[in-house]
């Protein structure tokens, strides 16, 4: 499909497949740095305005979000699986255990109730 006119005018064309590829690129290049998807959804728009690429619809510009996102989550951790041994794992999971004594006994009401004090008029 060729762009409409005004968009050749203006320089600004469609994506093209290599263009798309940058795209997903750039993309999981910010996904290891940010994991907001609203932020990745908006620096993909700005890279595309840059590129004066005409972004496509926005569902495609989302999917490309969540694979970049996905893409990054593996990247992490293949890149820090070494770090996981058995005896770090251990301590890790050690952290989620928490102490019945060192918390409220009363877990239904907690961060604690405010008084029902009446505010003075």
């Amino acid at each position: 499909m060729a762009p409409p006119l005004v968009a050749q005018y203006l320089g600004w064309r469609p994506p093209s497949t290599l263009e798309l590829k940058e795209l997903d690129e750039f993309l999981l290049a910010r996904a290891m740095e940010h994991d907001s998807p609203t932020l990745l959804f908006r620096l993909a728009c700005e890279y595309l305005i840059s590129a004066r690429v005409i972004r496509p619809g926005p569902v495609i510009v989302v999917k490309r979000v969540a694979h970049a996102r996905e893409e990054a989550q593996r990247e992490t951790f293949a890149r820090l699986a070494h770090e996981f041994t058995d005896v770090r794992r251990a301590a890790l999971d050690g952290l989620q255990v928490t102490d019945p004594r060192s918390r409220p006994h009363d877990c239904d009401g907690w961060p604690p109730a405010r008084s029902r004090r009446p505010r003075p008029r």
